[in-house]
């Protein structure tokens, strides 16, 4: 089950990887996210298994019925003791 769950993040991360290689638009400047993880953050990831959308710029609760007021919905994974770790979705939820 773990496997199956490393295998769908890593999927995730190369998907999100193209998403941006191909997207034009210009992140945010207050935008702190990042898309580089080691190991160690990856195992955190997976042990843990918390995963939310929240906005970019100041981490409220969002999705496509709320939508951010500014900045674009991310899909980040909480983890216990080990910080927060956001995968950028691109703007693929847009705000307006």
């Amino acid at each position: 089950m773990k496997l199956i769950l490393f295998l769908f993040i890593l999927i995730l991360i190369l998907i999100n990887n193209a998403i941006c290689s191909l997207s034009d638009e210009i992140e945010d400047d207050n935008d702190t996210s990042t898309t580089g993880y080691n190991l160690r953050q990856l195992a955190d990831m997976i042990y843990n298994k918390h995963l939310s959308f929240s906005c970019a710029a100041h981490g409220d609760p969002c999705n496509k019925t709320f939508p951010c007021c500014h900045g674009s919905c991310r899909l980040g994974f909480y983890g216990r003791g080990s910080g927060i770790y956001h995968i950028p979705i691109c703007k693929s939820i847009k705000t307006k």
